[in-house]
């Protein structure tokens, strides 16, 4: 896993891998 990004609002952080996933289906 690799480092985690905030999601905008200070309370939803998710990890870049996950996002990542996310986006690219």
């Amino acid at each position: 896993m690799r480092t985690t990004i905030d999601a905008g609002n200070g309370n939803d952080i998710i990890n870049i891998d996950s996002y990542l996933s996310l986006i690219h289906i």
